[in-house]
This record gives C-alpha cells, sequence and structure tokens, in this order.
C-alpha cells in the first residue's frame, strides 16, 4: 500500500511542473521570469521546433537546474549541468 501511495506521489509532482516556452521567459537581473510578467520560472523549459516539444531543462526560483541541452544550428547537442543557475563542472 506505502509502494501505492509513493508512486502516485511521484507522478503527481511529475505532472504538476509547469511547463515554459524558452521564447516565452527573459532574464532579468540574473533569474528568468515570465515575459511582460514579474513571476519567477520553476518548472521545465522547452522550445519548439518542427511542432515538436523539445526540453531543454529545468528552472528553478528563475535560475537554470540540473541538466540542460541546447541545440546548435548545425545539428550538434550541448548538455551543461548547473547549480543554483551557475555552470557546474569542467568547461
Amino acid at each position: 500500500m506505502i509502494r501505492y501511495i509513493s508512486l502516485l506521489l511521484f507522478i503527481g509532482l511529475a505532472w504538476g511542473q509547469d511547463e515554459y516556452n524558452i521564447n516565452h521567459i527573459v532574464e532579468q537581473d540574473s533569474v528568468y521570469k515570465k515575459k511582460f510578467s514579474d513571476e519567477i520560472v520553476n518548472g521545465k523549459v522547452y522550445q519548439m521546433t518542427d511542432d515538436m516539444k523539445v526540453p531543454l531543462g529545468k528552472m528553478k526560483n528563475g535560475k537554470k537546474e540540473g541538466m540542460w541541452t541546447e541545440w546548435h544550428p548545425n545539428k550538434r547537442k550541448l548538455e551543461e549541468t548547473y547549480k543554483h543557475g551557475m555552470l557546474d563542472g569542467s568547461v
């Protein structure tokens, strides 16, 4: 029974996260906010490519957190890890 409750809690948290299109957020004073608003971004960030949602990473308190993926115009993939909005590890 506890397993099922834990599973439901995990699923609820995963579905409960907000999603933001990268084109609808801006960086102000080192914090990402929704365009035309003071709402700080918390949740998943994606970009639209050929009518598909491409996940980029997550924001926590308006700062990049965890693994972020970027795609260059030449189709090369760049992965970076962030902690509290700062690059983590060697570059």
